[in-house]
């Protein structure tokens, strides 16, 4: 038994070491450029053990990415085990779940980066693997405002296009984000403008309306 539980281990750590020294390749050689060889080089093993682990080098991508997915969704989770009961939870578990994935991001930003540029040039498969990447969170947004519509801490909306729309913002700030055009400003104060963007808008609704320009003659 002892035995078993140390091979388990090994076989786990040699996959770990194969997924980070691909996720470093691929980052900076890009995915098509990348031979198998490169990545077994990185991790200091021999192709014979890459082959045990995973079929070609699409198969250990697919893996990549399909561990970062859930690894971004996880951020999430405190939201759906305990959903919100107000505005202001919504508000402050929103922030947080934000600021969370924000920081794995842009952490990774070259991944990210590879996942979606390159993602849905491997072929098409992969590349619904990418569209269904950013309808899970589409979804996902879109679940939770429903949720505070019904709940009446949210306005009612057509909750699906309201949901794109912030998907698209996130992709541009992430974006935006990794070409350093927002380097001014920290990971934190992002996600935070981000989030108040979503809940208040533009307009100061709370204050008297000032008096529209007249128009000239």
């Amino acid at each position: 038994m002892e035995r078993k539980r140390r091979e388990d281990k090994r076989k786990i750590k040699t996959r770990q070491v194969l997924m980070q020294s691909a996720a470093a390749v691929l980052a900076r050689q890009g995915y098509h450029q990348t031979l198998i060889s490169d990545i077994v080089s990185e991790a200091q093993m021999g192709q014979g053990t890459f082959y045990r682990y995973f079929k070609d080098k699409r198969d250990l991508f697919s893996q990549l990415t399909e561990e970062f997915i859930e690894r971004l969704a996880a951020q999430f989770s405190p939201m759906t085990d305990n959903l919100p009961q107000n505005v202001y939870e919504y508000h402050d578990m929103s922030l947080n779940a934000i600021r969370r994935v924000m920081a794995i991001v842009l952490d990774n930003y070259e991944l990210v980066r590879l996942i979606v540029r390159e993602g849905p040039t491997i072929d098409p498969e992969f590349a619904r693997v990418i569209d269904e990447f950013f309808n899970r969170f589409a979804q996902l947004a879109q679940s939770f405002l429903e949720y505070a519509i019904v709940q009446g801490f949210a306005r009612p909306c057509r909750a699906e296009v309201v949901a794109q729309a912030i998907i698209g913002i996130a992709l541009r700030l992430t974006d935006s984000g990794m070409q350093g055009r927002l380097q001014d400003l920290s990971k934190m104060t992002i996600a935070e403008e981000a989030v108040e963007f979503a809940f208040r808008g533009l307009g100061l609704y709370d204050q008297p309306a000032s008096e529209p320009p007249r128009q000239a003659d």
